[in-house]
Parts: C-alpha cells; structure tokens; sequence
C-alpha cells in the first residue's frame, strides 16, 4: 500500500465493531428490490460488489420502515417478518466479502403516498415548482413511527446486519420534525427546540432498548438545511451532542434537502463545491466522541486522504464514487489510481431511481445493477474486431472486447481521441469528463491490447485489409449547423457563412439581412467571438450550457435562449438543471421557452411563441445550439464486407454519453 494513503486504510471503531479502512458505501436507492419489498438476486449482486470492492461498510439504500407511504415503488423494506430470510441473506453476503453491513431505516413521511408531517408544511419537490402539501399527524401516528423503527431495527440485527442507521435527513419524517421549517406544532412534538428533537431521541431510546446497547445506531442528519427558517449548524451541533448522550454510535452528515440541495453553490449538481460537508465536520469534530463521516463531492483519493490527515472526519462516505467504480478501494490500496473509473457527477444514478423511476443506473459502470448479467467474461472464439471512432461508444466497445480476449484494433480519423466529449468538456464545472470518460477508457484500452490508429480516416477499403468478423461503427454525431438547422428554425447561411434570412416565406424579413452568426462549439473552443447581445438558438443542453460559460466568462451583456420545447436542458438530471437553472437566473439570462426563431433581421432576430404571437429580440450574435445529426455513411457502406457489422452510439441517433457507453458495453459483450 502506498504510504500516501496510510490515513485511509487505519481502523475505524464503531461500537464493538473495527471496520478495516475508513471508506463508507452511502446508501443509494437502487429500485431493485420486489415491488413487496423483498430482496432479489440482482441486489445481492450490486451490494456484494461494494464489499468485494473494499469498503469497509456497505450501508444498504433507504429501507421502509412501513408499507403505506413509499418514497418509490419498487423500494426495499423490513416491515415483516416474511421480508427476514432475503434480507438475512443480504447481510451474509456482505459479509462472505469481508465488510460490514449497516441497515438505513426511514419513514419518508411527506413525500410518499398519503403524505403526512407534522404540521402540514408545504413543501417544494427538489428543482421543481411542485409542492407537495401532505397533511398532519396525530399523536397516535407519531407514537407509531416509534413502533415502526424499533421493530424494523430488531428485524435488520435478527437478520445479521451488524448495526441500522436512522434516516434523519434529506426532509424525512425525522428531519422533518426537527426543523423549525417545517414543525410548527404547538404540543410536546414540536414548540420548542426540545419539543422538536423528541420524536428522534425516543426512536434512538426505544431502537437501543430493543436492540441492546451493543448493537450500533448510526445517525444520518442534516447539518444546515440551506434556508434561513431551517436547520442551522450551531442547532444542529447540540442536536448531535443529545444524540451522542443517548448513545447514538456514529455520525453521517448531510448538507440541503430535497427542496434545496440545488441552491446556493448546490451539493449534488455537477459543478458544486468538492467536500460540501467538512466545512461543517471539521468543527463538530471538535465537539463530539464518536466518529463522524465526510460526504459529497469527494471523488479523488487525495482528497479523501486530505481530509483525513487534517482530522476533518474521521471516514469518507462515497456514494457514487463507489457506483462509477466498486473496487475504488482496493485500487487506491494497490496504488492503481489510473485505473480508477471515476464518477462524473451527471447524476443519472439518482435520477434514474429517484425521479424518473427507474432501476439505478451509471452512466460510466454500465454494470452497476447488471454486475452479474454485465461481469467480463472470456469469449468463446477470438475475432478480429475493427471499431471505428474514438469517442465514448467505441473507447467502451473496444475495451470490454479486448478484455474479453478479442484481437482489437481501433480507428480514428481524428488526430486526438474522445469525439464530441472533447466540446463537452468545455462547459463550466465539466472539465473532468475528458480525462475520467475519454482518458480512462483510452488508458484502459491500451491496457487491455487494442491498436490504436489515429489520424486514419476509415474507408471501406481500408476495413476490408484488416479482415475483421466483426465491425463496430461509432462514428458519433456532428453539430447542427445553421444551414443545417434551417428546417428547425428556418435559418441559414451565405457562401461567406454569415445567417441570412432564409425562409421567403416570411416576407416583413428583408432579404439579406445579415447577423453574426456562430456555432456554440466554436463558442466553447474560443473560436468564434460574440458581440454585446446573444441570442442562442436552442435551449438544450449544449444552449445551456454555452449560456452559462458566455455568461460567466463575461463575454456578453445580455443573454437569451429560446427553446422550442416547454423545459429548457430537458437531458440533464434534475439536479444538474435545477442548479443550472439557479445560475441563469443569476446571471440575468432570460429564457423563453415554447419558442422559435422565425427570422432574422439587422440587429434582431425574430420569435414566435407557441400562440403564433411574433415579437423582436435585440441581437447583434446568434450561437446555434440546435442538437446534432447522426454521422454514418460508413455503416451502409460496410455492408457484406464483415461477418458481423454493428453501428452503436450517436451515429446509430444523437443521444447522451449515457447511450454511447451503454451501447458500447453491450455490443462488446455480443460479440
């Protein structure tokens, strides 16, 4: 092990328990259990590849405490008894891969079917406008929730999990009652501060009662809700100090809540602030005896390292570290920190359980949920494989295919590898994702045997020498440019390249009009320059993003996007928009969806919103953000001259990273 992470790997205590290093699967949800809540074969698989990874701790995602107010469906749960022999088998297997497993217990309270809270608080859906208005609870209900804790803690150590932890974050029913935002009871559940940290401290009493005192009870909590009538840190802090009278064994801090993680400098979204919480541990360190964690934009081992050195925390918690790459740990352990596949924060993960309802999903480990039906397994034959295209789909295809013992070869006619990931890497706050999407799988590549022929435009004839069985055509996808776009927006170009009104169909345009019109790739690569007022053509993610960097960077006065669609940055995961949608605002760029570009005149360009109604906007600069076309004239061409010939990724249709490695992933382990 290499000395510069000797803080990492000491021991951690817990209780009676010693974890051997210091890293902390988080719980995420994953939707792969039964939709009664029980355990499946697919989730053995995902939390047995954390403990085989290293972990020292596989915390399981958030478990129902009760049936009747799910925050999701499928969702894991330890209600029953009946739920007992998976969820025993669940703990085992963390265990036969030497870590140590941890329960997360929660009662969502307001944000599942029938919502209740204490006081009936509206509240905002995380980067929404939607509220969701639950009603509220009884004495009855609140003395219930009490119940339902202590005997789903009973059920998870007589299932062989070595210690729970009680989910008192993220607006919860237990976070929910020890904010002045959101109890404003009047009874002993609420009035006062004592009144508010009731229900939490007779849960922890009544969980340790039934469990005894040698079974852990961890403690997830919210360390500054982020608004001024929340949670704060000092209220916070005394709040921890009584649950640490009450035995409570450890720490797990969080920072925001689903109505405002994507505030202020935001805490999950892509281009927050690294190591949101020690600003906010580091102090509490100083105050307390049992172990506190770190989470949240802590990706790189050195930082992780760092924090430790400087006694900011005493273990990191990696969520989606741990999904982009399982066997973080132990490659840190071995010094192989270049063949870390490292999370990219687009939050897919989180989207795709949480938001759009999906199975948990990573857009860098096409595995994480697949691990058995994805793990790398020997070819049966050896093929001659030709990939063509450097970018994300065929990088991923040529890896798994070479590991899986296939002779690969890869071309590339550009003189650098990585396709549109090199533009996409120019936004503000995504400069990682050349190096962590393109740099690792290049490096990986080279690793595992493929031929990498750059600078080589691929030809059909120039296929056919190489006498492939199989062909892979990832040739990728190219901008829209404005003559291109001109059926979307009825725009496009002179010979000089400069816009013209292009459409004679729109006669109040003077023919010939001209304004500076420029791609948003050129934008972001410093090529084209923009004048005092930008309009930008399309508001998806290349439009937003372009937005913000022109914004930012100060390279314009005013700024306007329009969208045809009624949501600006559709692709993005909800964080990611919500916060980049705080910025905009803050910035002062106006956004106007449900319209399009009609024309475009001296100093102007002319809009129409969905009602038809046409109106002006000032513009000296157009930037064209209007999407991509699909890349493929080789793959028709290729046809009979392989046994096997697949096109994949954007040049098979424009779509996001997601798609391009999936699709790579996939086809790999085809052929």
């Amino acid at each position: 092990m290499s000395k510069t992470f000797q803080k990492l790997f000491e021991p951690l205590r817990i209780g009676p328990y010693t974890l051997k290093n210091r890293i902390i699967k988080s719980p995420i949800t994953t939707r792969m259990s039964l939709s009664s809540g029980e355990v499946t074969p697919q989730l053995l698989d995902h939390y047995a590849a954390f403990a085989k990874g290293g972990a020292a701790m596989v915390t399981i995602e958030s478990t129902e405490v009760e049936s009747r107010h799910p925050r999701v469906r499928p969702n894991l749960r330890v209600d029953s008894d009946a739920l007992l022999a998976g969820l025993h088998e669940l703990a085992e297997t963390i265990h036969l891969n030497g870590a140590h497993a941890c329960l997360q217990l929660r009662h969502v309270g307001m944000w599942g079917v029938d919502p209740i809270s204490p006081s009936g608080v509206p509240c905002r859906k995380s980067g929404g406008r939607d509220y969701v208005t639950p009603r509220v609870m009884s004495i009855a209900e609140i003395e219930e929730v009490i119940s339902l804790f202590s005997s789903a803690a009973y059920r998870a150590k007589f299932a062989g999990f070595d210690m729970v932890e009680l989910h008192g974050a993220t607006s919860y029913i237990l976070e929910q009652f020890v904010s002045p935002h959101t109890n404003k009871r009047e009874d002993g559940w609420g009035k006062d501060f004592e009144g508010r940290i009731r229900l939490p401290l007779e849960v922890l009493r009544q969980v340790r009662k039934k469990c005894g005192p040698d079974f852990p009870v961890g403690y997830r909590i919210v360390l500054s809700e982020l608004q001024p009538d929340g949670t704060n840190f000092d209220e916070a802090s005394v709040f921890i100090k009584r649950l640490e009278e009450e035995g409570v064994a450890y720490i797990s801090p969080m920072v925001g809540t689903y109505e405002t993680f994507h505030t202020g400098e935001g805490t999950m979204a892509m281009r927050a602030p690294k190591a949101q919480t020690v600003r906010y541990t580091e102090p509490l360190k100083k105050q307390v005896n049992i172990p506190v964690f770190a989470s949240f934009q802590i990706h790189e081992p050195e930082l992780m390292e760092q924090i430790l050195e400087k006694n900011q925390a005493d273990a990191i918690l990696l969520g989606r570290p741990l999904l982009a790459d399982p066997e973080l740990p132990k490659k840190i352990r071995e010094g192989r920190l270049q063949d870390i596949r490292m999370c990219i924060v687009c939050n897919n993960c989180s989207d795709t359980s949480m938001v759009t309802q999906q199975k948990l999903y990573c857009t860098q480990n096409p595995a994480a949920g697949r691990e058995r039906d994805y793990a790398v397994r020997p070819a049966q034959s050896r093929k001659k494989v030709v990939v063509i295209g450097g970018g994300p789909a065929g990088l991923e295809a040529a890896r798994v295919a070479a590991l899986r013992g296939h002779a690969v070869t890869l071309i590339e006619k550009n003189r650098e590898l990585g396709g549109q990931v090199k533009i996409a890497s120019l936004p503000i706050g995504k400069e990682h994702l050349f190096p962590y999407v393109i740099g690792w799988r290049a490096n990986q590549c080279q690793k595992a045997g493929v031929t990498i022929e750059t600078g080589k435009e691929a030809t059909p004839e120039i296929v056919e020498k190489h006498h492939p069985d199989v062909v892979i055509v990832a040739t990728g996808a190219e901008p829209l440019t404005p003559e291109k776009a001109a059926g979307l927006y009825t725009i496009a170009t002179d010979a000089a390249g400069r816009l013209l009104e292009a459409n004679p169909r729109i006669p109040e345009i003077e023919r010939g009009s001209r304004i500076n019109a420029v791609m948003a790739s050129d934008v972001l690569q410093g090529k084209a320059k923009v004048g005092k007022k930008v309009v930008i053509a399309g508001g998806g993610l290349v439009g937003v993003e372009t937005a913000d960097f022109i914004a930012e960077k100060g390279l314009a006065e005013a700024v306007t996007i329009v969208e045809m669609l009624p949501q600006i940055a559709a692709e993005m995961s909800l964080m990611n928009r919500a916060y980049m949608t705080q910025k905009l605002a803050e910035y002062g760029v106006k956004v106007l969806t449900n319209t399009k570009i009609v024309g475009i005149a001296e100093g102007s360009v002319a809009a129409a919103s969905q009602d038809g109604e046409e109106f002006t906007i000032e513009a000296d600069s157009l930037v064209v953000a209007v999407g991509a076309i699909a890349e493929n004239k080789l793959g028709p061409a290729l046809e009979g001259k392989a046994p096997e010939v697949y096109v994949i990724g954007d040049s098979k249709e424009p779509r996001s990273l997601k798609e391009a490695i999936l699709e790579g992933a996939h086809v790999a382990r085809q052929i």
